[in-house]
């Protein structure tokens, strides 16, 4: 049985648009005028938090498809979940050499299998064919909520190679949550992207987790006035959600002072901004990674899939506490 585009995006999970290139499936995380906010920069094409997700009472299932730089990384990295076990990766070095992708993953026999692809986070994973061997059901799976996620490269997933443990992906997995990733690599707080009024998703969680950037890269007067207005836009667009402010997580040189002020400055920038949301918890990032090189990316600042597990657990932890089941 080979799934039509029908039935591939009845099976899309955390895509706000699915689309039919001459028989190729593509998925958006970005609505038309979010796209524009970027003016067509590669990393909006990225399939961060997007995965198929299905029931079948097929003996296999082969997935084919393509790859696009989706970022400044060129890994493309696939993980598979079958029935609550981790069971499949699938790595491909360099799209630029690879950039074609093909796997079959076979299922147990006469049961029901509970099924779920990750998509790479860092480069854009179209489908050609999604096909099923032998089985008569495929269904999709819902789940009980929706988690929009905001953010620069760390929600964004750098430096994730096994899609499955970024951060967003694992909140949603730990909390039964659809997740929307809408993080944009080296983004700062861009009040633009909430004012876009053609977004269909309808959050009940959102997290926003930018200023690590901005204290990197702007002016103390910028980062001020664009995170409070990205704060009020938030809690005008969706009154009913409850917003956790994700301070910035420790960073290799969180020591310099830049024209923001110092890295606890912006931490309380942050802070201060949230508070014009009535429906915000901050929650601090210094405790959220390991304060050690071997939980981040040579770079010093992105978490590697060490410090992902680390980033998710204790994001868990607080949202737990904060009422959130």
């Amino acid at each position: 049985m080979n799934a039509d585009f029908s039935l591939i995006r009845t099976l899309t999970q955390g895509a706000v648009r699915v689309s039919d290139d001459n028989g190729t499936t593509r998925f958006h995380r970005y609505s038309a005028a979010q796209d524009a906010v970027y003016d067509g920069n590669i990393r909006t094409i990225a399939t961060s938090g997007i995965r198929l997700e299905f029931e079948t009472d097929a003996s296999a299932f082969t997935l084919r498809g393509s790859l696009r730089p989706g970022s400044s990384r060129f890994f493309a990295d696939f993980d598979i979940v079958v029935n609550g076990i981790f069971c499949r990766h699938e790595s491909i070095a360099d799209l630029r050499e690879q950039p074609e992708y093909s796997f079959e993953v076979p299922l147990e026999e006469g049961r029901l299998n509970h099924v779920t692809v990750y998509f790479p986070c860092l480069a854009a994973a179209d489908v050609s064919e999604l096909s099923f061997a032998g089985g008569t059901v495929v269904r999709p799976v819902k789940r009980k909520q929706t988690l929009l996620c905001f953010g620069d490269s760390i929600t964004h997933g750098y430096d994730a190679h096994f899609p499955s443990q970024s951060y967003p992906n694992q909140l949603a997995d730990a909390l039964d949550s659809e997740v929307f990733n809408k993080a944009f690599g080296g983004d700062i707080f861009r009040p633009a992207l909430v004012a876009a009024e053609d977004d269909p998703v309808r959050p009940d969680l959102i997290t926003v987790a930018y200023g690590t950037n901005d204290w990197s890269h702007s002016q103390r007067i910028e980062m001020v006035e664009h995170a409070r207005e990205f704060f009020a836009l938030l809690a005008k667009k969706y009154p009913a959600a409850k917003v956790f402010a994700i301070q910035p997580i420790w960073r290799r040189d969180h020591d310099r002072v830049t024209a923001v002020g110092t890295f606890a400055e912006a931490a309380e920038i942050v802070r201060e901004a949230a508070a014009v949301h009535p429906r915000s918890t901050v929650l601090s990032g210094l405790d959220l990674v390991p304060h050690l090189e071997r939980c981040y990316s040579p770079d010093g600042v992105h978490p590697n899939d060490f410090g992902f597990q680390f980033m998710a657990k204790n994001l868990l932890r607080k949202l737990s506490a904060a009422g959130v089941k």
